[in-house]
Parts: structure tokens; sequence; C-alpha cells
């Protein structure tokens, strides 16, 4: 909704830091680019394809210990479990796993703890307007398409009630 009324509007959008791993991921699959220094890339997968020595081989264990039932794998060379980059609530909420190997097969990447922009702003600063228009109407087509039928369809493979619970936290219930 927030990038269709970009669009309506010749706004050119833009985010504040993220630091969900699922709303960035979702930024990264309409173009947007993440622009911190200091971002930590990430990969993102579904809980199946979590490595055994993560407890990949026993979700079952793995959700008794947790407490929750994780939906999502996050793995990165920066972050570890417990290291403090997501909290525990955020972790349940958003129905994930920090991961210490990356899974097989390799997840999608994209970066948090980063704000991001999307390409039209770089062509903008380098007053290419024809590219800018170009990426615009790339934008709206993929808004387009993953809007079928009212139901917002972002990826076959994710489930979009984890994306929903990362984008609205408690403020989501399911019907």
């Amino acid at each position: 909704t927030w990038l269709k009324l970009c669009l309506d509007c010749n706004a050119l959008p833009r985010s504040e830091k993220i630091n969900k791993p699922l709303l960035a991921l979702v930024l990264s699959n309409f173009g947007f680019v993440p622009v911190s220094q200091d971002k930590v890339d990430v990969e993102i997968s579904p809980i199946k394809d979590l490595h055994k020595a993560d407890g990949g081989d026993d979700l079952d264990a793995l959700r008794e210990k947790l407490g929750y039932d994780p939906k999502i794998t996050v793995y990165s060379r920066k972050l570890s479990p417990g290291s403090g980059h997501f909290g525990e609530r955020e972790m349940r909420t958003q129905q994930m796993v920090i991961s210490r190997y990356p899974t097989d097969p390799q997840g999608k990447a994209t970066a948090v703890k980063t704000s991001f922009d999307h390409a039209m702003i770089n062509h903008l600063r380098e007053g290419d307007l024809e590219q800018l228009e170009r990426s615009r109407l790339d934008l709206a087509e993929l808004v387009d398409k993953s809007w079928r039928g009212g139901e917002f369809q972002l990826h076959p493979n994710l489930d979009h009630a984890s994306l929903r619970r990362a984008l609205f936290g408690y403020l989501y219930y399911e019907r």
C-alpha cells in the first residue's frame, strides 16, 4: 500500500533503519538497496532448510527449547544466537531463529540494521530522468503483480502470516 501511494503521488520511496529481516527482504524484492556501511548482510530461509547443527535434524526439540514454532531461519556471519541483535520477543513475534551455519539451499539475501533507498533516488541524483522513469514503471509493475486479486502475493515460499507479524508485531492478528 505504501509503495502504491508513493507511485501515485510521484514520491521517491525510501525507508528509515530496518531491523526486521522479513521487512528488509520485502524491500529488497522490490528493488530497494541498503545504504548503510554498517549494514548486516543476512540470508533468510524457511525453517525446513535449517542446518542440522542448529537443530534442523530435530525441529520438534528446537520448538520445545525455544518455546515457539519458528518458521524462518536467519543466517549471517555477523550474527549468532543470543548475540542480542534481535530480542527474544522480536524473534518469537517474527517466528524466526538465528542460525550459526548457512542453509542449503542458500537463503534469500538482504540486509538489516540499515535504511533502504530505491534505485530511483540514485537516478534522480545522477540526473538520469529517462532511467528514473524506467525504474518507476518497473516498480509499478512489481507492485501490481504483488496485489493479485486484492491479496498480497510476495513470494510463494514465504509464510505470509510471518511477514504480517514482522510488519505489525502484536498489532496483527489472524482471522
